[in-house]
C-alpha cells in the first residue's frame, strides 16, 4: 500500500495484517515522483521479502490540481505536480518494476510464451481526466 498521507496508510496496513493473518501487508511514504524514493522503494520491498518484488505493480498514483481556477491563473508550479505524480511516476515505478522482474525472469521477452509464463504484470492507470473536461482541469487539454 503506497499513500502520501502519513498518518492513514501505516493505519490501514495494520489493519489489513490483522484481518488477513496469512498474509503480509507493508506500507511505505514514498514521493513517487522522485527516482530516488522509487530506489529506496524497492530496495525495501525486496529486503522485508526475501529479495523479490511483487509480480503485479499497480500504477494509479493521481492528484488533482491545486486549484479550480481558469487555465490562464494555473501555475507552472501546480503543473510540474501534476506531471510528476500523475505521468512521471508512473515512467519511474514501470521502469524499476520491470529491472527486477526481467532480471527475475530472464527469458527472450520477443517470445509470447514466455512472457505468459512469467505471470508478471505492469498495470498502469490512467486518469479519466485525459479523457473528460471540465472547469480548472486544463493539464491535459
Amino acid at each position: 500500500v503506497l499513500d502520501d498521507i502519513s498518518s492513514n496508510v501505516h493505519q490501514l496496513c495494520a489493519e489489513l495484517n490483522s484481518k488477513y493473518p496469512g498474509q503480509k501487508h507493508s506500507s511505505f511514504i514514498v514521493d513517487v515522483s522522485k527516482s530516488a524514493d522509487i530506489d529506496r522503494l524497492f530496495a525495501e520491498i525486496k529486503a522485508g521479502y526475501s529479495g523479490r518484488v511483487p509480480n503485479v505493480v499497480v500504477n494509479n498514483a493521481a492528484v488533482f490540481c491545486e486549484n479550480t481556477t481558469s487555465f490562464l491563473e494555473q501555475t507552472e508550479r501546480g503543473f510540474d505536480h501534476i506531471m510528476n505524480v500523475n505521468l512521471k511516476s508512473a515512467f519511474l515505478i514501470t521502469k524499476a518494476a520491470a529491472t527486477e522482474l526481467i532480471a527475475r525472469y530472464p527469458h527472450d521477452y520477443t517470445d509470447h510464451a514466455a512472457r505468459v509464463k512469467t505471470y508478471a504484470s505492469i498495470v498502469n492507470i490512467a486518469s479519466i481526466a485525459g479523457q473528460t473536461a471540465y472547469y480548472g482541469n486544463n493539464w491535459y487539454k
